[in-house]
């Protein structure tokens, strides 16, 4: 589950205990981010466009996230 708070994007497993801290990120260029704190420190998330522009997927350490669940490609 991905949110923006307090200024940062952030992502936290939706079963996650309320203790555990969320990945957050820090802008790493044009559509790609940084996970500068959390237990995947140092991984990369791009935003992935569409020919139009349009955000089609995330990819998080180089797994897919999308809005529908999928089988690797």
């Amino acid at each position: 589950m991905f949110s923006y708070r307090e200024g940062h994007l952030e992502a936290r497993h939706a079963d996650a205990p309320p203790t555990r801290r969320p990945a957050v990120f820090a802008a790493d260029g044009e559509d790609s981010y940084r996970v500068e704190s959390g237990r995947e420190r140092g991984e990369r998330l791009v935003v992935v466009r569409d020919g139009q522009g349009k955000v089609s997927e995330l990819r998080w350490a180089g797994y897919p996230v999308t809005r529908t669940p999928e089988t690797f490609k």
